[in-house]
């Protein structure tokens, strides 16, 4: 997907163009209740923000460097909701808009606060950084016509292993279903999804082949290498070359 078509998706997604009565939108009472969220103490490798779907702008955000992204606070406030868009990199924008419609998609049949979607997702930190985020989003608020108005999101740096997967949890049934991340199909939660590119680099892991050896030879740089290493140890849930191989076999990924 192109940046333009992602831009154009995102803009005119049904969960960006909702119809709000504004008054029945209380802000004074969704304030108090953020002021509970500044008092507790998180992760320092976490931050959470909330999204308003009324005014398509940030209602609340940690001043957490990965958010920020150098930044300044002013430019965020320009641009809204189109900040997401700065920051996902080009390789999960299909992915972007598959959780945006699963997440619609499920409060539109069901409209509750007990679902959290989560999924991992490809952030530029800056312009040379890319860290694999774990993304948390939540209903907070919803309006006395039962539309979505505010949304929790949490980010934290990739620990679970939903990989290339879509993760949805009802904290009341505390049912999990899983979506492929790239075709919205449900799949096992036991299936971890590879990209081509991944299967290419952990057949060359392990055979042995180090990341410069391994960059040579699909043509990209080291640093690409590096990166691709990182998602596959954590989506397999793997801590060396020899733990990849035995996966990799179980999986049916390499043989011998």
């Amino acid at each position: 997907m192109k940046e333009n078509e992602f831009l154009d998706k995102w803009i005119n997604h049904s969960l960006f163009n909702l119809n709000f009565n504004k008054e029945d939108l209380d802000y004074s009472k969704v304030s108090r209740a953020i002021k509970g969220l500044e008092l507790l103490n998180f992760n320092p490798d976490e931050y959470l923000y909330i999204l308003d779907l009324n005014r398509l702008d940030f209602f609340y955000y940690e001043e957490h460097p990965t958010f920020l992204s150098n930044k300044k606070h002013i430019h965020i406030s320009d641009v809204g909701y189109l900040y997401f868009t700065e920051r996902v990199h080009e390789s999960d924008y299909q992915k972007a808009i598959n959780v945006l419609d699963i997440f619609h998609d499920y409060h539109i049949h069901d409209p509750q606060e007990n679902i959290i979607i989560s999924y991992n997702v490809q952030v530029k930190v800056s312009e040379d950084e890319i860290h694999l985020m774990t993304h948390k989003l939540k209903p907070l608020k919803i309006d006395n016509d039962k539309k979505l108005w505010m949304v929790l999101f949490s980010s934290s740096i990739c620990k679970n292993k939903c990989g290339e997967k879509i993760k949805v949890y009802n904290t009341v049934s505390k049912e999990e279903t899983f979506y492929n991340a790239q075709t919205k199909k449900l799949v096992d939660s036991e299936i971890t999804d590879f990209t081509a590119r991944e299967i290419d680099v952990i057949q060359l892991i392990t055979k042995g082949y180090s990341v410069k050896e391994i960059a040579l030879k699909l043509f990209v740089s080291e640093n690409t290498i590096k990166y691709h290493k990182k998602n596959i140890f954590c989506k397999s849930r793997c801590r060396n070359a020899l733990e990849l191989l035995h996966y990799s076999i179980n999986k049916q990924i390499v043989s011998l």
